[in-house]
């Protein structure tokens, strides 16, 4: 029991920045307006929670043993997988453009592989996996196969480019490079079921299948274009194929950059409330 006006503060924003987060979730992505709004919605949720760990939560007059879902990692966690949400969202919309516009697809997917391994970090530090052990792994286990299949999409449409450019070798490369992925995506998503179904820990839309249904289209894809790319260097272009490890890094561009998130909802901020009995509540 927490007598402290601080801390019940910090567990109404959290609940508020929980409930940003499931509504963002109930939107239909298949429709413009859906995937805008989810975008908006898990943009509020992460500057909430942020707003919780930065202002609420840290300072000269911190709790210094936060509940483990206060802590810094787990505010951290949360932030994160609201901004890979909204990453996957801003993907998802501009896959759905008349034109597929490949080298912007591929900035966009290597920034959401970046912040869904982030959000891997955060879930594997001692305090959550101290308190979560069975969701700790599972969860991990599913954010890694979510990284790894947005690496892959990344490498695919760079792939493209490079295919625009006449630079074959480099696309037979990052089509490689794309199709080890998705296996390893693969490899991961099996994990996850067996982890999910063992201990229960976490919960994911049919079981996993949606999203190893993904991956192996998008393998599919890779692997018939890759056949075809090594049958053309091999009887026309006759080049060297780069190592994965000198390819260039595909450089991620993030929709969901602070500067491009929604500000915390004014009524959210203490210092919005004009009651004199918040006056005297210090400023953390």
């Amino acid at each position: 029991v927490r007598k402290n006006i601080r801390y019940e503060r910090a567990c109404v924003l959290y609940n508020v920045a929980a409930l940003q987060s499931y509504l963002a979730a109930t939107e239909d992505l298949s429709t413009k307006d859906g995937r805008s709004n989810a975008m908006k919605l898990f943009g509020a949720a992460a500057t909430t929670f942020r707003h919780l760990r930065t202002d609420l939560m840290d300072g000269p007059s911190k709790d210094t043993d936060p509940s483990a879902d206060l802590s810094a990692p787990c505010l951290s966690m949360c932030e994160y997988i609201n901004l890979a949400q909204g990453q996957m969202c801003a993907y998802e919309a501009a896959t759905n453009r008349p034109t597929q516009l490949h080298g912007l697809l591929a900035k966009i997917a290597a920034a959401a592989a970046d912040l869904y391994n982030t959000v891997l970090e955060y879930s594997q530090d001692p305090i959550i996996k101290g308190r979560l052990t069975n969701t700790s792994k599972a969860f991990g286990s599913h954010l890694k196969t979510v990284s790894i299949l947005f690496r892959a999409r990344a490498e695919w449409h760079q792939s493209r480019v490079c295919h625009a450019d006449h630079a074959y070798p480099m696309e037979l490369a990052r089509l490689r490079f794309a199709d080890t992925c998705c296996d390893e995506a693969l490899k991961y998503q099996a994990e996850t079921v067996t982890l999910s179904s063992s201990t229960g820990a976490i919960r994911t839309t049919g079981g996993g299948v949606a999203l190893a249904r993904e991956i192996q289209h998008l393998k599919n894809i890779v692997s018939a274009r890759k056949v075809e790319a090594e049958k053309e260097n091999k009887e026309i272009y006759l080049e060297t194929i780069p190592d994965v490890k000198d390819l260039e890094k595909v450089v991620p561009a993030s929709m969901m950059a602070p500067e491009k998130l929604p500000p915390l909802v004014e009524g959210l901020d203490p210092n919005s409330l004009q009651r004199p009995i918040f006056g005297s509540i210090p400023k953390i």
